[in-house]
């Protein structure tokens, strides 16, 4: 019985490449296809000739460039091995898939407008033409996917199938490890998780991360781009098991967090406040708190928290810090009111007309972040060793946060070529110090750009060419170029 269950050989080594199809599973509804003929007379094939006449070019452009990434990726992980037959095979499969594929979405298409009246075809037509649903130039299927799957396993052996799996499965162990390593670095600067608790919450992070898209985990996706969510990265680590790991005072702050905090580099540069002419006494207030608490919350509670770990303190002097941190966070919202009223007062004073409107007026503060009734406290709380070592990990806190990222940029490289671990290794160094010197260069182009997949690559551009060019061979450079550094030279003007 059970000998009847067993894998074939062949099964086998398509099983391998399992991870090859994409994230394209926008095709036309199931349900149109299973809709009854409406009465009236039907669609004329002429009609759908013109359809997919005008349609078929953007298709087509789309399916080549599918299976081109999949070649090219195939190739890029195979380069230690591939012989010149095995690429040919590729070109021949990648064409055969193609060619498959329009034949299948020809008729897919044709039994769709079977479907409607000639009244609905005209419709769709003269709304199609001019704009075509996204679903409509993505055919990529389960027929496609078997189609790649068991080409693969015909041009490539068991052992070399199992070699291609190994370096996708590296790279999606890479990726989750820098995204947990980024969670538990802003959980210990948020609420002060200990080294002890970051390594159970790590020896999870599949299981915590496994809801996140897959796109997060593949290799290449093409030259698509998309955001690693902050509010997925949230909810992931909200888990049941997460809050067993957390004491009760860490939980109940680690859900009053904005998942917001966890894409803004370090704290955020200004506070934003709007304030209308006519403000009430009350408003005054709202404002006055809602700036008190984005201090408290964004640096000096992080800051109480950050040595209340690092170093052994008895609890009353945990809480004095806390304390204090509340005190320093009143104290500079109290004077950044003062700012508020001032600059408000000369807008005013300038826009007399507007104030008659009622308009609000924006206004960007700066974020403070020193404080001498901060430094007063910590002198008569630590001694001065304590003071040291907290000034040393303070320096050293953008250094690890840089190091994070520079991984998160490396394996975002590593979505379109691939790079030898000695090279690895030195660009990393590079990376983590143009990006501990350039943060906030970076977070002024695009704020939340080391979540971006479109915008990891902005500590390369820093980066000598000649030095990227050492450490990168000429086909990783032409891999990169279009999809992580092309349109950034543009942003940026270089």
């Amino acid at each position: 019985m059970l000998g009847s269950l067993a894998v074939t050989p062949a099964q086998e080594r398509i099983d391998w490449f399992s991870d090859a199809k994409l994230d394209l599973d926008i095709d036309l509804p199931e349900e149109t296809f299973a809709t009854s003929p409406t009465e009236g007379t039907l669609a004329e094939p002429e009609l759908t000739d013109q359809l997919i006449e005008q349609c078929q070019p953007r298709v087509s452009k789309f399916l080549t460039d599918t299976v081109q990434r999949l070649c090219d990726r195939t190739q890029m992980h195979a380069h230690s091995f591939l012989t010149e037959a095995q690429g040919t095979a590729l070109r021949k499969l990648q064409i055969s898939i193609v060619d498959q594929t329009l034949t299948d979405w020809h008729e897919q298409i044709r039994t769709w407008m079977l479907r409607r009246t000639s009244e609905q075809a005209h419709s769709t037509c003269n709304h199609f033409l001019h704009d075509p649903p996204v679903a409509w130039a993505d055919p990529w299927d389960a027929r496609c996917e078997t189609r790649w799957r068991e080409g693969i396993a015909t041009i490539f052996s068991v052992e070399e199938l199992s070699h291609l799996r190994a370096i996708s499965d590296r790279f999606r162990q890479r990726r989750r490890d820098a995204i947990a390593q980024y969670m538990l670095f802003e959980m210990e600067h948020l609420i002060g998780i200990s080294t002890q608790q970051a390594e159970v919450l790590n020896e999870h992070s599949e299981a915590l991360l496994y809801d996140l898209p897959k796109r997060c985990f593949r290799p290449s996706q093409g030259s698509s781009h998309y955001t690693i969510d902050p509010n997925h990265l949230k909810s992931a680590f909200e888990r049941p098991l997460v809050k067993l790991v957390l004491d009760a005072g860490q939980w109940e702050r680690w859900l009053k967090i904005d998942p917001d905090q966890l894409a803004t580099f370090g704290n955020p540069s200004t506070i934003p406040v709007a304030v209308s002419p006519s403000a009430t006494s009350q408003e005054a207030n709202d404002i006055y708190e809602d700036i008190r608490s984005q201090i408290l919350q964004w640096h000096w509670e992080p800051k109480a928290q950050q040595i209340a770990r690092a170093i052994p303190l008895p609890n009353h002097v945990k809480e004095q810090l806390r304390t204090a941190a509340k005190g320093t966070a009143q104290l500079i919202a109290n004077q950044l009111m003062d700012d508020v009223e001032f600059r408000i007062r000369s807008h005013w004073d300038k826009h007399a007309a507007q104030r008659k409107t009622n308009s609000r007026v924006l206004i960007n503060l700066p974020f403070p972040t020193e404080s001498s009734l901060w430094e007063e406290a910590l002198e008569k709380l630590l001694t001065e060793d304590q003071r040291a070592q907290i000034a040393k990990l303070t320096k050293d806190t953008p250094t690890r946060r840089a190091a994070i990222i520079a991984e998160l940029t490396l394996t975002e490289i590593e979505r379109f070529a691939f790079i030898d671990d000695a090279s690895r290794s030195a660009l990393k160094e590079a990376l983590q110090e143009i990006i501990a010197t350039n943060s906030q260069v970076f977070t002024a182009y695009a704020r939340y750009w080391h979540l971006r997949t479109g915008t990891l690559g902005l500590p390369l551009l820093k980066l000598d060419p000649d030095v990227l060019g050492s450490l990168l061979s000429q086909e990783a450079l032409e891999a990169i170029e279009g999809p992580m550094l092309r349109d950034l030279r543009r942003g940026m003007q270089l």
